[in-house]
């Protein structure tokens, strides 16, 4: 065997067999406590859906959601203190109580992976109890984060808000399209949070320069997944209605289901009183029919997507889909991507103003200057008039 051969044998062993393993630290009676607490660091959930389950599974204290009252964009007066339940620095004193269980929601935001193990065969009448969850959870957050920086707290309120975007960006991965409108609205929620800091020169230059990292990463052409999530309705659609029928339930009460059920697939659909009165009459070879038309309509929006005139053409597709053009079912269930598109938009404008002003920001925060004028700053757990989140 001549020098070449030899020296490429070993190579191609490690490119079949991969480099060996390294050892993962394991509990021992021999370890230092350095290095139990490395065994417990390396055997740590990377799947955040996880750790949401279990922290969903926990009693959450209900006085949050009153105590977020104060920190909403609302004028603090005797009518937002009715609706709270409580005072302002009773609001406070309930979101600096809560400050493990944000801990932990902050934690599992930054981990790689949230896989909710969504059961897509269950198609229409999928459940996705994990969303409402997410939101309220932002909201605290967000009021966590609005509470911070009138402290003079700013990095720890900007992890709040970069907890947020990270959700957001967690929940995409459910592949339905509602996950991903919730996504875009909890990205503009934080970015209302970040203008508010700037306004208010309440971000050190390392809080600024993470957020400018962040939204940089989410601008992107889909970053929120939303054309793949027209795929995968389509394919819950398409695949349910298929195995439904095949295992003996009518077509009939697959269209009940159309008309009733509370699902990812029924978030965009019409409200016109026409929908609720849909013939649900209709033959099961019909009814593949009207599904498999219907994907045609998905395909069409992805096309047209990136268009500049993509409104509009959504906007003639949905009217083409409201008078039956993509069949029974696409009439009740493809009507408003159009109103998806502009949503998308709404966001990119939004977006590209926050980077604008992260970009031109100078922070002072943090400095002897920024510290003096913070005795100044009214609290939005203070009742007053001109209340600084009133003025989101």
């Amino acid at each position: 065997m001549n020098r070449l051969c030899q020296a490429t044998v070993p190579l191609l062993f490690l490119a079949l067999v991969g480099s060996p393993a390294v050892a993962q630290p394991e509990p021992s009676f021999d370890l230092s406590a350095a290095e139990a607490a490395e065994v417990l660091d390396a055997m740590a959930p990377t799947n955040a859906a996880l750790v949401y389950y279990q922290i969903f599974l926990q009693p959450t204290d209900p006085r949050l959601i009153g105590a977020r009252y104060f920190y909403e964009g609302e004028e603090i007066d005797e009518q937002t203190i009715e609706y709270a339940g409580m005072t302002p620095e009773e609001g406070k004193q309930v979101l600096i109580d809560a400050q493990d269980s944000i801990e932990k929601y902050i934690w599992a935001a930054s981990l790689p992976e949230c896989d909710f193990g969504l059961q897509y065969q269950d198609g229409w009448v999928m459940l996705l109890p994990h969303i409402q969850k997410l939101r309220d959870i932002c909201r605290t957050l967000s009021a966590d984060a609005y509470r911070l920086a009138a402290d003079g707290e700013y990095d720890k309120a900007a992890d709040r808000l970069e907890a947020i975007y990270n959700i957001g960006q967690q929940i995409k991965d459910d592949r339905v399209l509602i996950s991903s409108m919730v996504s875009l609205a909890m990205a503009a929620y934080a970015n209302s949070g970040v203008q508010y800091m700037v306004e208010h020169d309440q971000l050190t230059e390392q809080g600024r320069d993470r957020f400018i990292t962040k939204l940089e990463a989410i601008q992107t052409d889909d970053p929120f997944n939303l054309l793949d999530s027209m795929v995968m309705e389509n394919t819950i659609s398409l695949g349910w209605i298929a195995r439904e029928l095949a295992e003996g339930r009518s077509a009939e009460q697959l269209m009940e289901l159309l008309q009733d059920a509370d699902n990812p697939a029924m978030t965009f659909r019409m409200d016109d009183k026409d929908n609720r009165n849909a013939s649900r009459s209709i033959e099961k070879a019909t009814l593949l029919q009207d599904a498999e038309r219907m994907s045609e309509y998905y395909k069409q929006v992805v096309a047209f997507w990136n268009d500049p005139d993509a409104v509009t053409k959504l906007e003639a597709l949905g009217a083409i889909a409201e008078i039956g053009g993509f069949g029974e079912i696409g009439r009740v269930l493809t009507s408003a991507t159009s109103r998806v598109k502009q949503s998308e938009l709404v966001f990119a404008t939004d977006l590209d103003d926050t980077l604008d002003a992260l970009y031109a920001y100078r922070p002072t925060a943090g400095t002897d200057d920024a510290k003096a004028d913070d005795s100044d700053t009214v609290s939005p757990s203070t009742p007053a008039a001109t209340d600084p989140a009133s003025q989101r």
